[in-house]
């Protein structure tokens, strides 16, 4: 479980299909930079890699913060980290970011952030997590537009599930926005003539 215990020297932990966490990492020292591997569709079957997509994990934990970090880029997100929510605001300012993993208890409080994101950002993911979940925490997160949560302590296997189960949505939602984008713009209806809502509904 992601927590703040660090164990025995010289231990590791093993993620989801084998990814090596190190105790470097749980402890809060930079984690190393691991070989990106492509998300895969989980579609079922077909095998095809998801874009590179980035992510921001936003966290006041460093254990924390950086254990997520590895794993994510372990999956084949482009990673980036932010301590605190100005430190959030200036990466998302100067960053394209499909996805934020948001602990909802940051000072100046995580609910903040995600409501400047679904105003500013609304195509951004965001999964939010917290050590101190309840109910109400959980249904005001989603009721703004949080696409996940996770309560800690959260094993790898469960961050690591939610982080493809965000990309996938990510992915979902960029297809979407194109197909409707194709639609109002007249591209896309093979030799059909006409734009009216009967036609496009046709």
């Amino acid at each position: 479980m992601l927590n703040r215990k660090p164990h025995a020297a010289g231990a590791a932990r093993t993620g989801v299909r084998g990814v090596p966490v190190s105790i470097a990492a749980l402890r809060g020292k930079a984690a190393p930079v691991a070989a990106a591997r492509p998300l895969e569709d989980a579609g079922g079957g077909n095998g095809q890699p998801l874009p590179q997509l980035h992510l921001l994990i936003v966290d006041d934990d460093a254990p924390v913060r950086h254990a997520c970090a590895e794993i994510a880029t372990s999956l084949g997100f482009v990673t980036l980290v932010a301590d605190s929510l100005p430190a959030a605001r200036a990466v998302l300012a100067r960053s394209p970011i499909d996805l934020v993993l948001l602990d909802l208890k940051l000072p100046g409080g995580g609910l903040t952030l995600l409501q400047e994101l679904r105003s500013s950002s609304p195509e951004t993911v965001v999964v939010v997590m917290t050590a101190f979940a309840t109910v109400s925490s959980a249904v005001e997160a989603m009721r703004i537009g949080a696409g996940d949560y996770l309560t800690k302590p959260f094993s790898l296997e469960e961050l690591s599930t939610v982080l493809e189960r965000a990309a996938q949505r990510r992915a979902f939602d960029a297809e979407s926005r194109s197909l409707r984008e194709r639609l109002r713009s007249g591209q896309g209806m093979g030799n059909l003539v006409g734009n009216s809502p009967a036609m496009e509904k046709l």
